[in-house]
């Protein structure tokens, strides 16, 4: 028993000093990499650039990168300092982690889309990044975002596991994966792609019937992955709410019963994989654009 229990402290020391590097790592992002990159624009650099500079999608980003990290520091004090035993510590520091992960792929988003030069009205505006930052920022974006969605699939299968302490812990695990999910498909899609064809400006969020047959095609597939994904996570945490729904408030579990874990486990398999699937598809589609298909 004594080893056991020096197992599970070892296991917790490590999940906080990992998330206390995951949410270090958002403020010195904003901080030293948007300076790195726009020192020298014309709408220079500064720390409190978060507020009505930019551009709308830089602080679109930033407002939600923001949100999640201040999500990962109260989950981690919740955890160290905390009284309520509702969800266990070693639970909301997992949850803390991808809360910071998150925060952290919408800040680079974020840096990518910063508009350097002068606002202009009338017109699309086009990302302002010189075409070796765009390709660098397409390569970090997309492999952020696999990593995110690779945490969504491993919160559900984890979500699925019978050792999950608490129902509130299994549906707060349930609703990050599904919040892993819906930044890192559309943000790969959006920002990784519009960064791909930054010069040419024939990319767009929304292009149907646009980028020839087999883009169309993988496009899709991919969007049908996700959102077989998202259902998977709304089935599971419906499933939670209907059979622990009394125990949600209390420390103790709920037995939900074998056929409710059946459901849990195939659905859970089902969203993870789905999901990461819908990530992949989604990171190669710029790569299959046919920005002038033939007639």
């Amino acid at each position: 028993m004594p080893e056991i229990l020096g197992m599970v402290d070892n296991v917790c020391s490590l999940s906080l000093l990992t998330a206390i590097t995951s949410i270090i790592a958002v403020p010195v992002t904003h901080a030293c990499v948007g300076h790195l990159m726009h020192k020298d624009a014309w709408n220079s650099w500064r720390f409190r650039n978060i507020f009505f500079s930019g551009g709308r999608r830089f602080m679109v980003f930033q407002g939600l990168s923001w949100s999640f990290f201040g999500g990962a520091v109260l989950m981690v004090v919740q955890a160290l300092f905390g009284t309520s035993s509702v969800v266990d510590p070693p639970a909301l520091f997992g949850a803390s982690i991808c809360a910071a992960l998150i925060s952290e792929v919408l800040m680079v988003s974020s840096l990518v889309t910063y508009h350097r030069g002068q606002p202009r009205r009338r017109h699309r505006r086009l990302p302002s990044l010189s075409l070796a930052l765009s390709t660098t920022g397409t390569n970090v974006v997309t492999a952020l975002c696999c990593a995110l969605s690779g945490a969504g699939t491993l919160l559900l299968l984890r979500t699925a596991h019978r050792t999950v302490a608490t129902p509130a812990a299994r549906l707060v695990l349930t609703i990050l994966a599904l919040a892993c999910f819906a930044v890192a498909v559309p943000v790969t899609h959006g920002v990784g792609g519009r960064l791909k064809w930054a010069l040419t400006g024939t990319w767009a969020f929304y292009q149907p019937g646009k980028g020839g047959v087999r883009f169309m095609l993988l496009q899709a597939f991919g969007w049908l992955c996700f959102a077989t994904s998202v259902a998977g996570c709304a089935v599971v945490a419906a499933v939670v709410l209907h059979t622990s729904s009394a125990a949600l408030l209390r420390s103790d579990g709920e037995y939900i019963g074998e056929l409710g874990w059946r459901v849990v486990a195939v659905t859970s398999w089902i969203a993870g994989l789905s999901g990461f699937a819908a990530q992949i598809i989604t990171a190669v589609l710029p790569e299959t654009l046919n920005p002038k298909p033939k007639p």
